[in-house]
């Protein structure tokens, strides 16, 4: 068994799609800062974790 994704539901999209993209350096897949949805990569490895708007 593998980990694919972690999705998170929050309730501060942009400040925690900064977060994830600037402090943490991870890849958005497609750029969407303003929600509703948004996957993050890091730069190695398989697993992404996703931001989910409440």
């Amino acid at each position: 068994m593998e980990l694919a994704q972690v999705r998170l539901l929050v309730t501060d999209f942009g400040a925690c799609y900064r977060f994830y993209a600037d402090v943490l350096g991870l890849k958005p897949q497609s750029g969407a800062e303003r929600g509703p949805y948004e996957k993050f990569s890091p730069a190695t490895g398989s697993a992404g974790i996703a931001l989910q708007d409440r």
